[in-house]
Parts: structure tokens; sequence; C-alpha cells
């Protein structure tokens, strides 16, 4: 979805204003929640920094794809979106691990 021109162009936008909430920056939070999770329960020997260097190279990559294409909006709110959602997957999946082992 990232690549395929759903709303136009977007010209003349504010990219680096960075105090700014709206819905879709929380979207792309949540995007990259369930990644970290799934990785961390598929790869369970791996160390957790590496997983959300892992989370962040991609959560970055996509962002500088997006930069690249002529049709496509880049912003850096998406981007510290998609990094917070990397760091939550990794705290929840720390949260939850540390329950569970507890029962």
């Amino acid at each position: 979805m990232m690549i395929i021109p759903l709303g136009g162009v977007s010209a003349g936008l504010n990219n680096f204003s960075v105090l700014q909430l709206r819905l879709d920056y929380l979207v792309h939070g949540l995007v990259f929640v369930p990644l970290v999770i799934l990785w961390r329960m598929r790869f369970p020997g791996h160390p957790v920094w590496l997983i959300l260097a892992g989370g962040i190279a991609i959560a970055s990559g996509l962002e500088v794809i997006q930069y690249l294409l002529p049709y496509r909006a880049w912003n850096i709110n998406d981007l510290v979106g998609n990094g917070a959602g990397v760091l939550l997957g990794g705290g929840l999946f720390r949260a939850f691990g540390l329950v569970l082992k507890k029962c």
C-alpha cells in the first residue's frame, strides 16, 4: 500500500513539523507492533536489540522508499510513528512475557 498512489500527489506538505497528531500516525505505529511481537516469538534466542534494530530499519526503509517515489508524500511523523510502533511492540512483548513467566 505504501507505493500505490491512493490519495494523489500531495504537494506543499510541511514534512518536518513533528508535533502534530493525526489518526494515520497512530495507524503507522500500530502496524509495526505485531511485527516486533511476531519476530520475538519466532526468534526467541536473538537479542532484543537486534530485533528492534531490524524493525527500525524496515520502518525507516519504507519511509525512504516513499520519499523517493514522486507520487507518494513523505512525512517525518510517519517515521516517528513507525519507530514508536516498533518500540511499543518490543515493550509489550517484554511486559506480557514477564507476566506469563510468573503464571
